[in-house]
């Protein structure tokens, strides 16, 4: 059997996942170019990136039309419900607009 305690196995445990993420950090640390400057992105990762952005923002987008195809219409209603006739409504008069005051020449 071992005499180490259960407390021991787990600090170890601990010290050896430490280490191993401070490998794995350094191996994926901020990769330079060869002026020093951060190096571009690699044309995988800017489609990823936007194949992400666009389902995201497909998903966003489709759910206020889900909703408004559930929800019940608003407003008047069409022509031939609740007993109205199949008639066009009259056309709005716009509203006449004000003479100008002051007319320059």
């Amino acid at each position: 059997m071992s005499d180490a305690t259960p407390d021991d196995d787990l600090a170890r445990a601990a010290d050896d996942l430490a280490d191993a993420l401070r490998d794995l950090r350094d191996d994926v640390g901020p990769r330079r170019g060869p002026l020093g400057l951060p190096r571009p992105p690699r044309p995988s990762e800017v489609l990823r990136l936007a194949d992400e952005a666009a389902t995201r923002s497909q998903g966003a987008g489709s759910q206020p039309a889900r909703r408004r195809r559930r929800r019940p219409r608003r407003g008047r209603p069409r022509p031939g419900e609740r007993g109205q006739s199949d008639d066009p409504p009259a056309r709005r008069q716009r509203p006449r607009r004000p003479p100008d005051r002051v007319r320059h020449r």
